[in-house]
């Protein structure tokens, strides 16, 4: 598990959950702990960044992958792996 990041609302945390099948940027609801959303294809072992608008993840994985999500339901905006804009 990832170090977790806050909205700017405060309303959701981003976290990464593991590398393994099943795992990836999760968001959690505040209000009430429960999954708003997972993404099984952005991993990230480091902690997600919100953009200050809170409408963007950004998150990277191992090697040399990166992703902008969108945080209201975990859809990948823009991706890159291995240089090669997705």
């Amino acid at each position: 598990v990832s170090p977790a990041s806050l909205s700017p609302d405060g309303r959701t945390i981003f976290l990464g959950v593991g590398m393994a099948a099943g795992s990836g940027l999760v968001a959690l609801r505040t209000s009430d702990g429960r999954v708003a959303w997972s993404n099984e294809q952005v991993h990230s072992l480091s902690p997600p960044s919100v953009a200050p608008g809170g409408q963007v993840v950004y998150a990277g994985s191992p090697g040399t992958a990166f992703y902008a999500v969108s945080a209201l339901d975990g859809r990948v905006l823009r991706g890159c792996k291995g240089g090669v804009k997705r």
